[in-house]
C-alpha cells in the first residue's frame, strides 16, 4: 500500500482455495447468517487464532489443490479510480480458468475483461443452489458500460464437446448483448449465437431481465424470446431447419430425417436442483406429419421425462427416412412416461383410427400399452413390448371387428362381428445340458 503519486494505493496477492460441490452462495456469504454453516454468522468460539508465523514479506506457495476443490491465484489492484484485476488462475479440478480485466468507477463505470478458458468440463460444475435459485444479472450489470472478451478451447457444454469458442458480451444503455458468439461444433460446423438482456425486475424486487436469444447451427434456426429471474425462465421459442439430419451431424446428435422442420411453443426452466423444464404449446412440422402437445421433466425419478403428445396422420409405410447415425456415444436414453395419440394411422393396408398410446420407455426396453384403438371397425386393446434384447412379445385383443373387413384380402364371405386375440412372446432360452 502507497499514497506515491501515479502509484496503486493498494496491490494484493490471494490465494483461494474452496469445495467445488458446496454451494456457491454460502461459500460468497449470501446464506442466512443465522446458519451455522454461513460465512457471515458469528464465530461459535471468541478465540482469537493466533497470527501466521510466516514473515510479512513472503511469497505466497498454496499447497496443491485436492480432488474436488478449486484453488485461485489472484493479483490486483485498486485507486480511487477503480480496480485492476492483474491476473487470475482458477484452477479447477477439471480445467484451467484464466482472466485479466478492470472496473473503472466514476459517473460512467465501465467493465473490461478477458476471459480464457482451456479442458473445462462446464456440463458437470455444479450449479450455484445455497437459495434456491439461479445466479441471475444483477442491476449493477445494466448500469455500466461492459466489454468482455471470452475464448473456450475443448470444452464440454451442453452435452458436446466445443473445440473452440468465442463470444464477445457488450452493454450499453441498460442492454446487454452477448454478441458476436461463435462456436466449433463436433462435426466441424459452426453455430452462432445472439442474446440480448434487458433489465425488468424480477419477484420481491429482486434482479430480472428479459431475453431475446437466437442460435444457427447449420443453416438451423433456434429463437427464445421470455423472461429471467431467479424463479426461473420463462418464454416463447421457435425452431426452423431445411434438414435436421444435417444439424443433427455437426451438432453430433443421433441421427434425424432429412425433411424439413419447423416447431414453436412455450418454455420454461424452473431454478433449484430439480432442472425441471417444459414445453407446451408444442406445434412441429416434420414433413407431412402434425405434432402437437407437451413435454418436460417428470418429478420422479431424476432426468426421467413425461409427454402426451398427438399426431394428426402417420403413415408407416412413407415415415421419412432419417440421416447416418454419428458413432454411438454409449449413454441411455433417459427414461419416459406419457401419451401419445394418433387420429389415423396406416401400414401395410391396414387402417387404424383413434388410437391412444400409453408408451414407457428406459433402461432398453419400450412398453406401449393399447388404451383404445379402432381396426376393422372393431376396439383393439392390450400391450406389444420391446425387451432389452430386440425382442417383441404382445397381448393384444380385437372386439366388435367387421369380418367382412378384416377378413377381405383372404376373400372369405363372411359378415358379422368377430373377436380374435394374439399372444406373442419371445422362446427362452435352451437351457445347458450336461452329461453325467
Amino acid at each position: 500500500m502507497t499514497d506515491l503519486p501515479g502509484a496503486p494505493k493498494l496491490r494484493t496477492e490471494t490465494t483461494l482455495t474452496a469445495d467445488i460441490n458446496g454451494s456457491w452462495r454460502d461459500l460468497l456469504g449470501l446464506a442466512n447468517p443465522g446458519a451455522s454453516d454461513s460465512l457471515v454468522a458469528p464465530p461459535a468460539s471468541t478465540v482469537v487464532p493466533p497470527p501466521s508465523a510466516d514473515p510479512p514479506n513472503a511469497a505466497i506457495a498454496p499447497d496443491p489443490a485436492t480432488s474436488g476443490q478449486a484453488q485461485a491465484s489472484i493479483q490486483a489492484s485498486a485507486d480511487a479510480a477503480g480496480v485492476r484485476l492483474e491476473r487470475l488462475d482458477l484452477r479447477l479440478p477439471r480445467g484451467l480458468i484464466t482472466a485479466t480485466g478492470a472496473a473503472a468507477f466514476g459517473p460512467r463505470p465501465s467493465i473490461t475483461g478477458e476471459i480464457t478458458a482451456e479442458d473445462v468440463p462446464f456440463d458437470s460444475l455444479p450449479l450455484s443452489g445455497g437459495s434456491g435459485g439461479w445466479p441471475v444479472p444483477g442491476p449493477w450489470i445494466f448500469g455500466c458500460d461492459l466489454d468482455v472478451q471470452a475464448v473456450v478451447h475443448r470444452a464440454a457444454v451442453a452435452g458436446l464437446t466445443i473445440p473452440t469458442a468465442t463470444a464477445s458480451l457488450r452493454g450499453s444503455g441498460g442492454t446487454v448483448r452477448l454478441y458476436p458468439a461463435t462456436a466449433v461444433l463436433p462435426g466441424g460446423g459452426v453455430a452462432s449465437i445472439d442474446a440480448r438482456l434487458t433489465a425488468t425486475g424480477g419477484p420481491d424486487s429482486g434482479p430480472g431481465c428479459t431475453i431475446q436469444a437466437a442460435l444457427a447451427p447449420s443453416g438451423t434456426k433456434a429463437r427464445f424470446s421470455g423472461s429471467l429471474d431467479a424463479t426461473g425462465a420463462a418464454g416463447t421459442w421457435a425452431l426452423t431447419s431445411p434438414s435436421p439430419a444435417a444439424a443433427a451431424k455437426v451438432l453430433g446428435l443421433a441421427a434425424l430425417p432429412a425433411v424439413p422442420l419447423e416447431a414453436k411453443g412455450q418454455l420454461t426452466f424452473l431454478a433449484g436442483q430439480s432442472g425441471r423444464w417444459s414445453a407446451s404449446g408444442l406445434e412441429a412440422r416434420l414433413g407431412g406429419t402434425t405434432l402437437r402437445g407437451q413435454l418436460g421433466a417428470a418429478a420422479s425419478p431424476p432426468g426421467s421425462l413425461a409427454f402426451d403428445l398427438a399426431v394428426e396422420s402417420l403413415d408407416l409405410d412413407h415415415l421419412p427416412v432419417a440421416g447416418p447415425s454419428p458413432a454411438a456415444s454409449g449413454e441411455a436414453l433417459p427414461q419416459a412416461r406419457g401419451k401419445l395419440r394418433l387420429d389415423h394411422l396406416t401400414g401395410h393396408g391396414i387402417e387404424v383410427r383413434s388410437t391412444v398410446l400409453d408408451l414407457t420407455l428406459g433402461d432398453g426396453a419400450m412398453t406401449a400399452a393399447v388404451d383404445s384403438a379402432e381396426v376393422y371397425g372393431g376396439k383393439l386393446t392390450g400391450s406389444v413390448e420391446r425387451l432389452p434384447s430386440g425382442r417383441i412379445a404382445a397381448a393384444l385383443q380385437l372386439t366388435g371387428a367387421e369380418a367382412g373387413k378384416l377378413l377381405a384380402k383372404p376373400g372369405l364371405p363372411l359378415s358379422g362381428p368377430i373377436t380374435a386375440k394374439l399372444a406373442s412372446r419371445p422362446p427362452a432360452r435352451p437351457r445347458a445340458i450336461s452329461a453325467r
